[in-house]
């Protein structure tokens, strides 16, 4: 199981930088879709990416439970508590932001600025 959850893993991994090339423009109606999915697949990935690691620890070929009890399940629980941690705080940050279109030589470059709280 390990395996092919790992192989899921790499896939989507490997497919994020390729859906880059389907990215539309900033202005673009469909821009939202692409946000959604670039997460979305990034998140996918990360979670089977985390589940094959935590399924590597009981393995043998691994030793790392037999060798160190249920030090590497705490770790392992602990990065990902880390990782959903700072993924909320960069949403919250995110939704305190106004994104804007400022005019950069000939392009348009998206930008994000604080809300004025006054």
């Amino acid at each position: 199981m390990h395996a092919i959850v790992g192989v899921i893993a790499t896939v989507l991994a490997v497919m994020q930088p390729f859906l880059a090339f389907l990215r539309p423009s900033p202005n673009s109606q469909y821009r939202f879709v692409f946000n959604w999915g670039h997460w979305l697949v990034g998140m996918t990935a990360w979670g089977f990416a985390s589940t094959a690691m935590i399924l590597s620890l009981p393995m043998g070929k691994t030793g790392l439970n037999s060798y160190y009890g249920y030090a590497p399940n705490w770790v392992m629980g602990g990065y990902i508590l880390f990782f959903i941690g700072i993924n909320v705080v960069m949403e919250m940050l995110a939704t305190n932001n106004e994104p804007r279109m400022e005019k950069n030589g000939n392009n348009f470059v998206y930008t994000f600025f604080f809300k004025n709280n006054k």
